[in-house]
């Protein structure tokens, strides 16, 4: 058990010796924080929920990395670090008690997974029959911190944030409440890890498939056909347009090359190191467009700018999208569009996650109806 009356746990170094980690503010994931300033003094903040309550802190150093957090996890960060000797979790000003999480030097990958964490409130306050008590010694809040061993450093990661605390504290807009967000992102993620050869990726056989996905939205193809012809993924949060996608020049020109990278988003299909390449190889507007495909994977992550003609392709051959727009009329005379995607040439380890990727991609469409003209 530990007491938040500082609101942050501290992850620190037994030693005090520096610890290596990206910079990372927590205002960008509302659950860790680390600086320069902090990692030089051997430690970094986990930041609690509420400043009156009692904390479960487990720890488990792990030989290899593990699946999916249980869903009962409501916020999951990850990160690599690099220490020279044993860091624990600690009491902020106190370092009383001490769970120890890393018992030799090393570089790890650290997974945080949390849940319990409310807004804060005044412990004087009268609470309601639904409210917990924030002076109970039972604890409120439940952490559960995992170390395993990593050969190369990846970038930090934000698996999930869903609790009270960071829904209040997140800057970022609030994701799309669609029944496709959930199985989507999910997908984007095992992807992702995959073209970025994080610890848990899947190795790819060879074989391909493909998979067609088709709903029928409210709007005219002619407005649809602006954002779906070179849709490399929207956003679970509100966009019109693909959301993080660069690189290139915007345009259906047949043959020249478009990249998209992910911007450290999870829900962009191309991992936090990787980028979608694609080009157009026929283009009939309002109704049809035909794409050559691939994923790039960085030839050394971390390293200074390295041309996109070095990455390594992920397939062997390009993937081709094909994407067909067919309106009608309903009996009011609104117009509707029928909107069908075909990836042909994808990993057969791909195949259900592409198709709930590309379920997701339509409800976006749908949900904020990109067919229709904005008043």
């Amino acid at each position: 058990m530990m007491d938040t009356s500082e609101q942050v746990l501290a992850v620190r170094s037994l030693e005090q010796g520096p610890l290596e980690a990206a910079a990372w503010d927590w205002s960008d994931n509302t659950l860790v924080q680390l600086s320069d300033d902090l990692l030089a003094e051997g430690e970094f903040w986990i930041r609690a929920g509420n400043g009156f309550a009692t904390a479960l802190v487990t720890s488990r150093l792990l030989d290899a990395a593990p699946g999916e957090p249980d869903s009962e996890w409501e916020d999951v960060v990850e990160l690599s670090l690099r220490c020279s000797g044993p860091v624990g979790v600690t009491d902020l000003v106190e370092n009383d008690p001490w769970v120890e999480l890393i018992d030799e030097p090393g570089r790890y990958r650290l997974r945080f997974s949390v849940r319990g964490r409310l807004l804060e409130q005044d412990p004087e306050a009268e609470l309601d029959d639904d409210d917990q008590d924030l002076d109970s010694p039972e604890p409120v809040e439940f952490y559960l911190l995992e170390a395993w061993p990593e050969p190369n450093s990846q970038p930090a990661a934000v698996l999930r944030l869903t609790s009270a605390f960071s829904r209040h504290n997140d800057d970022n807009p609030r994701p799309l409440a669609l029944p496709e967000v959930e199985p989507g992102l999910a997908a984007s993620i095992r992807i992702g890890r995959d073209v970025d050869r994080a610890p848990g990726a899947r190795t790819l056989s060879g074989q391909t498939c493909s998979v067609e996905v088709d709903r029928t939205v409210r709007g005219t193809r002619r407005r649809l056909f602006l954002t779906c012809a070179r849709l490399t993924s929207w956003s679970q949060f509100v966009t019109a347009e693909s959301s993080w996608t660069w690189g290139g020049y915007p345009t259906e020109e047949p043959g020249r090359l478009q990249w998209a990278e992910s911007g450290g988003h999870a829900d962009q299909l191309s991992g936090a190191t990787g980028v979608i390449q694609y080009s157009f190889v026929e283009v009939e507007k309002p109704g049809h467009a035909v794409r050559q495909w691939n994923w790039l994977a960085h030839p050394s992550p971390g390293t200074p700018y390295i041309p996109y003609e070095q990455w390594i392709p992920v397939l062997a051959e390009n993937a081709t999208v094909t994407m067909r727009l067919s309106q009608s009329n309903d009996s009011e005379g609104q117009p509707w569009t029928e909107i069908r995607y075909r990836f042909e040439g994808i990993p057969v380890e791909w195949i259900d996650d592409m198709r709930d990727w590309l379920s997701l991609q339509l409800a976006i469409a749908d949900h904020l109806e990109f067919g229709v003209a904005k008043q």
